[in-house]
């Protein structure tokens, strides 16, 4: 029976408002299995350290005053990992211009696969094939591109491309690697049973430009409407394998205690119940508070609702009846939450298969359930937690945002409170009462994402910076936070939430206020600050809302990577011969969660520009700088994240141009480069930086489409042909132009249009 009252309701929004789930007295109670309370390690007070001597990211935009003899181009992209350059050899003699790449090697199948790919995945690809190929193992998932069926090669090629190395390499894993291209289809195939959602497909295979993603009928008063997620919710919380800290796998392990699969990936395991001797149908519990003999199949189930939900946050009772009206939330949520029906035992799974057959389990069983659930049911979802207050949940994609969304468990238990037990809970920001820490997200990768924002409006900011001896920025350093107090006391709670550094050694994470905030640093070649077991103290106070709180942290015994760089020598004004280069650099932040039984590694490409060295060099000195000796230079640039530079060459012969991210320890720089040699060329400038928050166009030059980079203000962005016309009107975060196939080669002009400020960029469209 439903509870529709609306006293009922009103009953539940009290509960939740006033009291904590949670409670100190019962230690069935506690939540997710890796709970630190109260710590064991020690606090300290920040040291003072050198100061940090922050990074300026540099722009440079060059005019040309005269010249348009073009002798030779070329264009590359390519990832360049830490102690990596890539550069242009320009040669004025032979009259020729070349990239030269990093030195790698992959298997010709992974040029062959990636070209297969969608075109957006192709450096996800290339950066993952480079991996892959350490271990001789780059042809293998090459092969799984070439051989996948042509409507699921984007679904396959997303998972190779961005599921960690440690995932891939996994023998268990690897024993069943068509696990991949199997996922994939199952997704078409289970899409055809279902009436609330839709695949949609984009573009062209052969053209490379396609992608997929889904659209869910919603119901709106007495009529439905139909919504669609964005591509990005699409592969990374439906497609995706893994969900937060467990194996990806198909092969069974019969001695593990919490990784165990009875043969089938769970996709298949809930849609199918297929294994006779691991039927998850059979539950046959009964405590005081009643019993439960069975449950449904999940995969038949799910074909009798109409509409993912209603939008309506709510909270639906346990073991309620099913009907053919209830939404796909609600069925899922129901039929979840008969699976686990009572508490925990002794050994905590973590793969959503072996949550389901033993039938027993806390928030973070739970929550590993319904997010397999939710996707095997086409349906996005993140698993979240927040481990400062001990509860692992989940929520769901849709209208643009992130809804809450769990069962919470033990419906059967005798040491839940009844009042909450076995709900399904879809109340914005779970209700819960507490004062929340950090609430953090699993990208399928191990990348953690901030979702505290949505689970309370008590915030505050803690802005971190970690240097090294002499102040200079760390990348890649990860920051672990603790809290006090903790769900259970007042002592502290360790790792509530794990963050990194990007190029400029600074991140600025949004946690809750009402707190006490510390944190450790690690870094994978620096070490640990203070120690593996100790903490900084942020605040001795608890923070206070809408407040900022800065925490740093020194190396000083490590000092970061250098250049030998000897002396610096001045471009002239004008020469016979120059270059134009156009580049774009995207950082990428590399880390490792050793929360995760893989301990994945991911590569997270962040919203900021990157960052690289930049200088140009003589024959005679690019060999040095290959030796690693003391080398003379021209024109260098730290911390340049992207360019349109004329720059004369001082005398004939050969040049190199060097884009180096040989002065980073962990992180990674992404990079687009076109470049040009020129004849008789004479410069208006050679210093015109740029800095701050500027449009960028590239290539300026271009055949297909180019690259549009839309500063924060500007409002409007509209495209005008020589004589003035307007030809088309461009959305403010557009990041390419693809001209229309009735325009005709020639000048055409971009204009980022703000509400003070208007910026134009010449380009020149050749078919």
């Amino acid at each position: 029976m439903r509870f529709t009252s609306l006293i009922l309701l009103f009953f539940f929004s009290i509960f939740f408002s006033n009291a904590q789930i949670y409670t100190s007295q019962n230690i069935a109670d506690k939540g997710i299995v890796y709970i630190e309370e109260p710590n064991v390690g020690g606090l300290f007070e920040m040291p003072v350290v050198v100061p940090f001597k922050p990074i300026q990211s540099v722009k440079i935009e060059h005019s040309l005053n005269y010249s348009n003899e073009i002798l030779a181009s070329t264009k590359a992209k390519d990832v360049l990992f830490i102690d990596e350059y890539a550069a242009i050899e320009l040669n004025t003699v032979d009259k020729t211009i070349k990239y030269l790449p990093p030195s790698y090697s992959i298997n010709i199948k992974c040029y062959q696969a990636i070209d297969r790919a969608p075109d957006w995945l192709e450096m996800d690809l290339l950066r993952q094939f480079r991996k892959l190929s350490k271990y001789y193992l780059d042809d293998d998932f090459a092969d799984l591109i070439l051989k996948a069926p042509e409507n699921v090669v984007d679904e396959v090629a997303f998972q190779i491309a961005n599921l960690s190395m440690e995932t891939l390499r996994d023998t268990r894993f690897r024993a069943s690697m068509n696990l991949l291209e199997n996922n994939a289809k199952f997704i078409y195939l289970s899409a055809d049973s279902l009436k609330y959602v839709k695949l949609v497909e984009y573009g062209d295979f052969a053209s490379g430009n396609y992608y997929t993603t889904a659209k869910y009928r919603i119901k709106n008063g007495s009529d439905t409407i139909w919504s669609e997620i964005p591509k990005e919710i699409y592969y990374w919380y439906l497609v995706m394998p893994k969900i937060d800290r467990e194996g990806v796998y198909e092969q069974d392990l019969t001695s593990s205690s919490q990784f165990r699969t009875y043969g089938y990936f769970w996709r298949n395991y809930l849609w199918l119940n297929p294994n006779k001797n691991y039927n998850y149908t059979i539950v046959n519990i009964t405590t005081s508070k009643g019993s439960i003999d069975t449950i449904q199949r999940l995969g038949a189930l799910l074909k009798i609702p109409t509409v993912l939900w209603d939008r309506n946050l709510t909270y639906f009772p346990f073991k309620r009846s099913f009907d053919n009206k209830d939404n796909a939330l609600d069925v899922i949520g129901n039929w979840a939450s008969r699976a686990i029906p009572i508490d925990a035992k002794a050994n905590r799974p973590f793969e959503p298969n072996q949550c389901i057959y033993e039938h027993d389990g806390n928030c973070h069983e739970d929550a590993i359930l319904v997010a397999a659930a939710a996707r095997t049911a086409l349906i996005p979802i993140i698993h979240l937690n927040t481990a400062g207050e001990d509860h692992a949940f989940g929520a769901i994609y849709d209208n643009n945002q992130w809804y809450h969304y769990e069962f919470f468990r033990g419906g059967f238990s005798d040491a839940i409170n009844p009042s909450f037990a076995g709900i399904t809970n879809m109340m914005k920001g779970g209700s819960y009462g507490w004062t929340t820490s950090v609430v953090q997200g699993s990208r399928p990768d191990g990348y953690r994402i901030n979702h505290t924002e949505e689970y309370t409006s008590k915030l505050c900011t803690l802005n971190f910076t970690v240097s090294d001896k002499n102040g200079l920025a760390v990348d890649g350093a990860k920051i672990i936070v603790w809290c006090s107090p903790g769900p259970y006391s007042s002592g502290w709670v360790s790792k509530i939430g794990f963050w990194w550094t990007d190029h400029t050694g600074k991140l600025k994470i949004t946690v809750g206020a009402g707190k006490k905030y510390a944190f450790q640093v690690y870094h994978p070649k620096f070490g640990y600050l203070p120690d593996a077991t100790n903490a900084y103290i942020i605040n001795s106070t608890n923070t206070l809302n809408g407040q900022s709180y800065n925490a740093s942290a020194s190396f000083t015994d490590k000092i970061m990577p250098a250049l030998p760089m000897g002396k610096l020598h001045t471009l002239p004004s004008s020469s016979n011969y120059g270059t134009h280069i156009n580049f774009i650099t995207k950082n990428i932040i590399a880390g490792v969660n050793d929360e995760d039984v893989q301990k994945s590694q991911f590569s997270y490409r962040n919203e900021e520009d990157g960052s690289i060295s930049f200088f140009l060099l003589d024959e005679q000195n690019y060999l040095k700088f290959k030796n690693k000796d003391t080398f003379d230079y021209y024109y260098p640039v730290k911390y340049f994240n992207s360019g349109n530079l004329f720059l004369p060459l001082p005398k004939e012969g050969k040049w190199y141009i060097i884009f180096s991210n040989q002065e980073a320890t962990i992180n990674l720089q992404e990079i687009a480069i076109n470049a040009d040699l020129i004849e008789n060329a004479v410069y208006q400038s050679q210093n015109n930086i740029i800095q701050g928050n500027n449009a960028l166009v590239f290539p300026t030059f271009f055949t297909e489409k180019c690259t549009l980079q839309s500063p924060d203000w500007a409002t409007a962005i509209e495209i005008f042909d020589m004589l003035g016309n307007k030809v088309e009107v461009l959305c403010q975060n557009e990041n390419n132009w693809t001209p229309a196939e009735t325009l005709q080669s020639g000048m055409y002009f971009i204009v980022f249009r703000g509400d003070s400020k208007t910026q134009t960029e010449k380009i020149i469209y050749r078919k």
